[in-house]
């Protein structure tokens, strides 16, 4: 039987570009969020998504935080 045969075969457009994950640091100075509000938020599971690497690597997925900013709500933006 040939390898490639019962398998799925991915098209280009099907492919995923690679994540992009930010250290707790780049997050913070990202969002203006300290890193100890961070380290509360995520024992509280709060917050944007964060993953561990390992058993200490912090890491949040760009597309995650990008999305977690967009769900907070907006203030500001009254007509005077």
């Amino acid at each position: 039987m040939p390898y490639a045969q019962g398998v799925a075969q991915s098209t280009p457009s099907e492919i995923k570009a690679p994540t992009r994950f930010l250290t707790q640091e780049q997050v913070s100075e990202i969002t203006g969020i300290s890193v100890r509000t961070l380290e509360k938020w995520r024992l509280f599971d709060q917050g944007p998504k964060f993953r561990k690497l390992g058993t200490k690597a912090v890491r949040y997925a760009d597309a995650e935080l990008q999305e977690w900013l967009a769900s907070c709500p907006a203030g500001g933006g009254r007509a005077a």
